[in-house]
């Protein structure tokens, strides 16, 4: 045992007894804490910056003020989880222990200064091109595959094809995406059914002068980098349209309807919450669209009822020529049954506490009849159901956990989906949604110092269980952390067995590019092997990636 891992374990023993010892109320006592929101590199206080802090089961929230301060009173003791969101798109989270009573002072923030990235917009000819809409694209992995998600500000060019997008976070790489806004959509567009009369449409292109996602070049910033010139030539194409009928449960009907390229999508993101409405139309009573103006790719066209819920999806793809004779089913929801199940020693009777269980949609769509995320509360062990479940890919999110357990597995129909999304359709309409805890699980006690001895706060901590066999894996399956002001990070309860655990002063996410990194460091990570009910205590120092 080393001089550093005793010392370790002698202060959380004398953290314990000093707890211990305290009277109720005092152990119980709320506390407060204050500090600023700062600029990174320069110190200036920034105003109007919004601060939460979530303490338990509650969260508090405020503004800095005219000089960057801010402050919480009636904080619960404990591990707080703080979180700071500039106007502009920047943000830091920090992460504190209260003790019972205790006023923590200067726990301040300091935010990179966002930048910018400005350029033109022209055609073949290189003419200015005016009322292209112009965005940032970030790529991430979610549910198991990498996404293609709008993640920050947009902007139209000018008259002379120029565009700015100022708040762009530095440090993470971006896509720019040029493209004419639209299409109306219109159930029957009027472009002419001779290809010959159309007139020729934009083609999506990216930063690199490609029409194809897989061509675009990269943008990444630094903290209050302007980047300039990143501009963007744009090609014409041939218009192509679509022709067909959209039903309800085999009916023409006059379904509701969105369209949109099947990259990048509406959705979620991991640097803050993005949701973008695709362009939605409404068929005519005998189901009928015909959509326009489409340049060759791949599109996902979703049908669903305004009134009554029902859904139905179908990537179509356009080439040089029309799409006819297609067809689209949108089916009305459907029953997905389940259980809380416990493995091992099994409790006299269910737990005090509820799990939370919720169905949130991987591709959200706001408008469709029914809403589509659902959520209930389930005894544990014991049965659920979800009543009305429309035919669409989910996110199985538990939450809720009881004291001693994690959530060991979760399977729909007998595959795993504890990290891929649920697929909910009348083929698996009969499939029952099972969700295992177990209570053998251990925890990885991190606590980080520098070269001097010194602990190093607000470093993050990233835990990889040893078998992730892909990139994809590997982000669904990290465990993210953020040690404290005295250093200190403990996980969750996780499953017992192999590790690899890091200290970094990179943030971690799920970025291509961090999650590339972080498997070619791998092999120079420390290992950790947990054994069941176990608490492992790992002594380590910030260390760079690849």
């Amino acid at each position: 045992m080393t001089l550093h891992t005793t010392l370790f374990r002698t202060c959380a023993l004398v953290l314990s007894i000093a707890a211990l010892s305290l009277p109720a109320q005092v152990q119980n006592s709320a506390g407060s804490i204050s500090g600023s929101v700062l600029e990174a590199g320069t110190g200036r206080p920034m105003p109007q910056v919004a601060v939460i802090v979530r303490a338990g089961a509650k969260s508090l929230q405020t503004r800095t003020d005219s000089n960057g301060k801010y402050e919480f009173r009636d904080v619960a003791p404990g591990l707080c989880r703080m979180d700071a969101y500039s106007a502009l798109g920047q943000s830091g989270s920090r992460t504190v222990t209260l003790g019972p009573g205790q006023h923590l002072t200067s726990i301040d923030f300091r935010l990179d200064a966002s930048g910018s990235i400005s350029g033109r917009v022209v055609d073949e000819n290189k003419e200015p091109l005016p009322g292209v809409l112009v965005q940032l694209i970030a790529r991430e992995y979610q549910n198991g595959s990498l996404r293609f998600v709008v993640a920050g500000p947009m902007a139209q060019t000018d008259d002379r094809g120029r565009y700015g997008l100022p708040g762009v976070a530095p440090g993470r790489g971006y896509l720019v995406l040029a493209r004419r806004p639209g299409p109306s959509l219109s159930a029957i567009s009027d472009v002419p059914a001779d290809p010959d009369r159309r007139k020729s449409v934009l083609i999506p292109t990216w930063f690199g002068d490609s029409d194809s996602i897989d061509g675009a070049e990269i943008v990444t910033l630094s903290p209050g980098e302007r980047r300039e010139a990143i501009d963007i030539q744009m090609r014409r194409s041939p218009s192509c349209c679509i022709e067909g009928i959209l039903d309800a449960e085999g009916a023409p009907a006059p379904l509701g309807f969105f369209f949109e390229p099947e990259r990048p999508t509406s959705g979620r993101f991991e640097d803050g919450a993005t949701l973008l409405m695709p362009p939605r139309g409404r068929a005519g009573a005998d189901g009928r669209i015909r959509l326009c103006d489409l340049t060759p790719g791949t599109y996902r066209l979703t049908a669903f009822g305004e009134n009554l819920p029902s859904l139905g999806e179908t990537i179509v793809a356009v080439g040089k020529e029309d799409v006819r004779k297609l067809g689209l089913t949108a089916h009305g929801p459907a029953q997905v049954l389940g259980e809380v199940a416990i493995e091992g020693v099994q409790p006299a009777q269910p737990l005090p506490t509820k799990l939370g269980v919720s169905l949130s949609p991987v591709v959200p769509r706001v408008g469709v009849a029914g809403n589509e995320g659902t959520a209930l509360q389930s005894s544990i062990p014991g049965a659920f159901s979800f009543s009305n479940v429309l035919p669409d890919e989910y996110t199985v999110e538990i939450s809720g956990l009881p004291p001693g357990f994690y959530l060991k597995d979760v399977t729909y129909g007998g595959a795993s989906v504890l990290r891929l999304p649920l697929r909910a359709d009348a083929v698996t309409s009969s499939a029952h949604l099972h969700i295992v805890l177990a209570s053998d699980g251990g925890t990885i006690a991190t606590k980080v110092a520098d070269k001097d001895g010194n602990p190093v706060a607000d470093c993050s901590i990233a835990i990889i269980p040893e078998d992730v066999a892909s990139d994809a894996a590997l982000a669904a399956a990290l465990v993210p952390g953020r040690t404290d002001q005295y250093g200190a990070y403990t996980s969750p309860r996780i499953a017992p067995g192999k590790y690899y655990v890091l200290a970094t002063a990179a943030r971690v996410g799920h970025s291509p590019e961090f999650i590339a990194s972080l498997t070619r460091s791998l092999s120079r990570l420390q290992e950790v092997e947990l054994g069941p009910s176990a608490t492992v205590q790992v002594a380590l120092s910030p260390t760079g990636i690849d």
